[in-house]
Formats: structure tokens, C-alpha cells, sequence
């Protein structure tokens, strides 16, 4: 017989948090950073997965980084396609899945994107550097 280890927790914020914030500063991301080791994800969570902390307050992210690498969807079960989806740095080190609103030739790894918000509260990425820093 095994002895049942401690309950999970969860580690992610709740689903229903925005994501997008928009303001004076641009685009950003709702993330969260740990008060004990620095350590920053996006989106929001509850446990710091760097030192397993529980000290983690609310940080905006963005609207800045760099495409790490990308690839166009061609079929989905439940969205349109083509589209286009991309890991990129932001400028704070944290690494996001990113939908991206370009065409494939407009896009190489390493080159400067910045956030855009649609008025449905959905987000993306597009090459070039933004208006704000």
C-alpha cells in the first residue's frame, strides 16, 4: 500500500482573467512574476514552476519581442485556416504561443514583433517594432 501524496494545486489563474490589457503603454500581456526568485509566465499563475513559490503577483508583459520560430496551420478541427502561429521571446524572457497576423513571407526567425489587440479581447503578434516602449 502507497501513501497518497498531497492534494494537487492548480497552477494556472483562472480562465476567465483577461489576458490583454490595452492603456497609454500599448498592448500588453497579464502575466505574473515570483516575489521570491523573479521568475515570470504568462499567462497568470499560482505556483512559480522556477522554485515552486506561491508568492506571485500580477506583471503586464510586452508589447514587444522576438519571433523564435513559426509555422502555418493548414488544418484545424475547429478553426479556419490557414493561419499562422509562433513562439516569441518578449522583451521580459518569457516565451509565448502567439497567434501571428502576417504572411508567411513577411516572417523570420529572430526579427522584432510586437502585440496587437482586437476589440473582441483576442491578441497577436506582428513583425515590426511597436510605437510604444
Amino acid at each position: 500500500m502507497t501513501a497518497a501524496g498531497p492534494d494537487p494545486i492548480a497552477d494556472l489563474a483562472s480562465p476567465s482573467e483577461p489576458c490583454v490589457i490595452t492603456g497609454a503603454a500599448g498592448v500588453r500581456l497579464l502575466g505574473s512574476r515570483c516575489r521570491d526568485c523573479g521568475a515570470r509566465f504568462f499567462p497568470t499563475r499560482q505556483v512559480c514552476f522556477a522554485c515552486t513559490g506561491r508568492k506571485l503577483e500580477e506583471t503586464l508583459l510586452g508589447p514587444e519581442g522576438r519571433l523564435y520560430s513559426y509555422t502555418t496551420v493548414h488544418v484545424a478541427p475547429e478553426r479556419t485556416t490557414p493561419y499562422t502561429i509562433g513562439y516569441v521571446d518578449l522583451d521580459e524572457g518569457v516565451r509565448v504561443l502567439a497567434p501571428i497576423q502576417a504572411r508567411r513571407d513577411e516572417l523570420r526567425p529572430d526579427q522584432r514583433v510586437h502585440l496587437v489587440a482586437a476589440e473582441d479581447g483576442t491578441w497577436a503578434v506582428v513583425p515590426g517594432e511597436g510605437t510604444s516602449r
